[in-house]
């Protein structure tokens, strides 16, 4: 009985570790990440824009910091735009097929 106890509670411990695991590794959860660094890469931009405007920041160094900030900001769009296309097209996928599915007979 002990022995089940202990097989048991291993079974329990690894079972969170794979739900944890399946949480970090949705696709769901990297598209809402990357929309967050998306989001604060823009806001670098713009921040970086505001100094210059108000001479806070010489021509030489904005330059460097935009240009970097605006290439960061590009690559996480795409990335973000062909990660929510690979959802979309996987949740057809899996419409698709649930819908051609044949109904399950009733079986007594």
């Amino acid at each position: 009985y002990k022995q089940l106890e202990k097989m048991l509670a291993e079974y329990q411990e690894s079972q969170c570790r794979m739900e944890k695991y399946q949480e970090r590794c949705n696709p769901k959860v990297a598209l809402a990440v990357l929309r967050s660094e998306l989001d604060n890469s823009e806001d670098e931009s713009e921040g970086l824009m505001e100094e210059f405007l108000q001479h806070n920041l010489p021509l030489e160094t904005f330059l460097a910091k935009f240009q970097n900030a605006r290439k960061i900001s590009h690559i996480r769009r795409t990335q973000f735009e062909k990660l929510q296309e690979l959802i979309k097209k996987d949740e057809a996928e899996q419409s698709q097929q649930q819908q051609s599915r044949p109904p399950m007979a009733n079986q007594p």
